[in-house]
């Protein structure tokens, strides 16, 4: 016989782990929840000596509180017991209680078998998950769970008739750890969301980042894409950045900047909207900088609201070479030049007709340009021979 040095120690870890899997409710156990009396104690400390003798004097005492009128939480510790005992005849039992159609029984069975490990106990608890209650389905994945059985939980995930059920199957496999088993599901045509959880779960960026740029169902790609979001690292950052800079999707560079702003990148979103290319794009990217309420977003509006002089028409702005500019260029050096609501105005002080202290004048370029085109052609009007004409135009 081989008993369990860790014994103990797996049963507290395996019951702190039992307790985080979340459960259907259920009938309560009254057993389990309130104290035990005297003489459920006294039964309790004579199970714990059994798990010091010999199984062929250990398992009739066993089989005899199993079959006898002990209370269930008595019965309860007995299976516990049962699974340190490493005959067949022990397994056996446990195979048979783990059918059980008494549901406090049945569930320590099968609890039990997933503390003492045994493969071929492991492996028969395949027909009771395939026969079970959804209760059922979770005790085995949890017993599975608490052994490291993880291709029964990849073939149950593989082979499961409804989205739920292999949610959860997938979800334990995201608790063991099972990354190869995990992405061998992956492969599969048309991942879950469940899948994607998982992947986020173990922080499987390489996984996401794959459905996120294959030929998947639409919506899942997306969903993959808002996953990466989800995960804290500096390459899931790098990953979104390179989705929407890639992309010519809008959908998926929408996906990508939600992820962006679930991960509080706003260093990136800084950086993309630096790099956009139309004012449309520019806008989202400010709405996302602007949500994430940082100094990035402040960076963004701040140079949003600088007005810059709108660039020239090739097609209207006259030629830099013809005489007309010329004379403009020249009035224009006469000017403080400056920006003002779009507009490009031209400033100095001079003397005006009512008074002799010099008033600031400010025109427009237009103006300006209409004034020196004026000027000029009232120049030219002048017949030759004339009076002399002395200039007070701008560039005259």
């Amino acid at each position: 016989m081989r008993f369990r040095i860790t014994m103990l120690a797996a049963l507290l870890m395996a019951g702190a782990t039992y307790a985080q899997v979340p459960k259907e409710p259920k009938a309560p156990k009254p057993a389990a929840e309130r104290a035990p009396s005297a003489d459920e104690e006294l039964a309790l400390a004579a199970m714990e000596g059994l798990m010091a003798q010999p199984p062929e004097r250990a398992l009739p005492i066993i089989k005899k509180v199993l079959a006898g009128s002990q209370t269930p939480l008595v019965k309860q510790r007995a299976l516990f017991v049962l699974s340190q005992i490493d005959t067949p005849e022990a397994r056996e039992i446990l195979a048979q209680t783990s059918r059980s159609t008494d549901p406090a029984m049945r569930s320590e069975a099968i609890r039990s078998i997933g503390i003492g490990g045994d493969p071929k106990s492991l492996d028969a608890l395949q027909q009771v998950y395939n026969a079970g209650s959804a209760d059922v389905k979770d005790e085995v994945l949890q017993a599975w769970m608490i052994a490291g059985h993880k291709e029964a939980v990849y073939q149950a995930a593989l082979n499961a008739k409804t989205e739920e059920e292999a949610t959860k199957a997938i979800h334990t496999l995201a608790v063991m750890g099972a990354t190869d088993e995990l992405r061998k599901l992956g492969d599969r045509p048309n991942a879950s969301k469940g899948l994607l959880d998982a992947f986020m779960m173990s922080g499987d960026l390489a996984s996401l980042r794959k459905i996120a740029e294959g030929n998947g169902e639409r919506s899942m790609r997306i969903e993959a894409i808002h996953r990466i979001g989800m995960i804290d690292s500096d390459e899931s950052r790098a990953a979104l950045r390179d989705l929407y800079t890639r992309s010519t999707d809008a959908e998926f560079r929408e996906a990508a900047l939600q992820g962006m702003l679930m991960a509080g990148d706003e260093q990136g979103v800084l950086s993309l909207y630096r790099a956009a290319k139309t004012s449309d794009e520019k806008r989202a990217l400010l709405r996302t900088l602007t949500m994430m309420n940082g100094d990035a977003a402040l960076q963004a509006i701040d140079a949003a609201l600088e007005t810059k002089p709108p660039a020239p028409d090739p097609a209207t702005a006259p030629a830099a070479n013809t005489l007309l500019e010329k004379k403009f260029q020249r009035a224009a050096k006469q000017y403080e030049k400056f920006e003002h609501e779009g507009q490009t105005m031209y400033c100095k002080k001079e003397k005006t007709t009512m008074s002799n202290i010099p008033q600031v004048q400010c025109l427009t370029e237009s103006q300006l340009r209409k004034q020196v085109e004026d000027f000029e052609r009232s120049r030219n009007a002048v017949p030759r021979g004339g009076p002399p004409y002395v200039s007070t135009a701008p560039g005259g």
